[in-house]
């Protein structure tokens, strides 16, 4: 299981409530994972999370094009390669029918790419975010 912890956390209180929702539908997708009745559920619960990352991406490509973070095009560059990530993921799943194992590596690789974008480039965005928001007051 992924949690949120302080050090997750860019205070930004709109990026902060997406990441926890985020945080809240990998981790929902996982525990339908080892019930293969739920596999319907598994599909659309999954579905609904590639969308709530395009959607999430959005909101955090606004914000930077807002403030003008300087990193910009690198980030936006993360969330690309996400969202084919995702995607060809999809195609992954669908192939192996949500067998257990594939759901377990996919899992894997969400667990450490979500941390580690958050931990990483949105902690530098709410940084820079904080840094101008001091300028502007």
């Amino acid at each position: 299981m992924l949690e949120i912890d302080d050090s997750m956390l860019t205070g930004i209180i709109g990026v902060d409530e997406q990441h926890m929702a985020l945080v809240e539908k990998v981790n929902h997708l996982f525990t339908l994972a080892a019930d293969k009745a739920m596999e319907q559920e598994l599909k659309d619960t999954f579905e609904f999370l590639v969308q709530y990352i395009i959607t999430h991406f959005d909101t955090e490509e606004k914000l930077m094009k807002m403030i003008g973070y300087p990193n910009y095009q690198e980030h936006l560059q993360q969330h690309q390669e996400l969202i084919e990530k995702a995607m060809a993921l999809k195609v992954y799943l669908d192939e192996k029918q949500y067998e257990y194992q594939s759901i377990l590596e996919i899992r894997d690789f969400l667990v450490d790419w979500v941390k580690n974008h958050i931990k990483g480039s949105d902690m530098d965005i709410g940084k820079y975010y904080h840094k101008i928001k001091k300028q502007v007051l």
